[in-house]
């Protein structure tokens, strides 16, 4: 995965204390860029072929939840540039992607808000060996 997200310079402090406070709370060796990238990573995947498994792709969807659940650790200025940057990457995300009957079910086992609504969707570019996974 290449790393093409980087925290603007003005925004380095926040970010610090932004991981000073989530270590607290057991995020080891935290990377906020890593986790936009991360997110990122599945958008390219999911813009040509997605061509992994449906548990693969659950792990894939981690980086986004994670973003989404420390976005109040955050300090003002912090939370604005990634609502932000969130906003068109989930955007992207939604044009890419489809509900899912297995996913919305998959979301109801483990009890997942509906505020999480990547976790409701699939890709709609999926290989055909993995479609039947998805559905």
């Amino acid at each position: 995965m290449k790393n093409t997200f980087q925290i603007p310079d003005n925004l380095e402090t926040d970010v610090q204390s932004l991981k000073q406070k989530l270590e607290i709370k057991g995020y080891s060796s935290f990377n906020l860029e890593n986790k936009f990238n991360g997110y990122q990573y599945l958008l390219d995947l999911m813009d040509t072929n997605y061509d992994g498994t449906f548990d693969e792709y659950i792990n894939d969807l981690a980086s986004r939840e994670i973003l989404e659940e420390i976005i109040p650790e955050m300090s003002l200025e912090l939370k604005t540039f990634a609502k932000k940057i969130l906003e068109g990457m989930d955007s992207k995300f939604i044009l890419l992607s489809e509900e899912s009957v297995k996913m919305q079910k998959f979301a109801e086992r483990r009890n997942i808000s509906n505020d999480f609504m990547w976790y409701y969707r699939v890709p709609k570019k999926i290989k055909a060996i993995f479609r039947e996974d998805f559905i």
